[in-house]
């Protein structure tokens, strides 16, 4: 199995979780939260590996989709960060390939 380099904190009621490959928001106790897996982990086959270490740290995977993000969707989910000088960028790499998409419950 790939290292993924994913890392779970766990910070109180809120659990973060970090990995190159993974955009996961906090995730509050008894909540549910929105994930993606990126298209580098994707095109590199980690999606296998990157669900494995969410389910082994205690999250559910209640919902779990692979899409390709078209552009409109992209600029506006990343709008946050239009003003910032990796906007463009996020922005491309996002539309590059297809990501994996779901929805995380602890």
């Amino acid at each position: 199995m790939p290292d993924t380099g994913m890392q779970v904190v766990n910070n109180e009621s809120i659990i973060y979780l970090y990995s190159p490959y993974t955009k996961i928001f906090n995730v509050m106790a008894g909540t549910k939260t929105f994930f993606i897996i990126k298209p580098g982990a994707v095109s590199h086959e980690y999606i296998g590996p990157i669900l494995a270490k969410i389910n082994a740290n205690g999250f559910h995977i209640a919902a779990l989709k692979m899409i390709m993000l078209d552009r409109h969707h992209a600029e506006h989910f990343y709008a946050v960060h239009k003003q910032k000088p990796f906007f463009e960028s996020l922005v491309t790499f996002m539309t590059s390939g297809p990501v994996v998409v779901g929805i995380l419950e602890k």
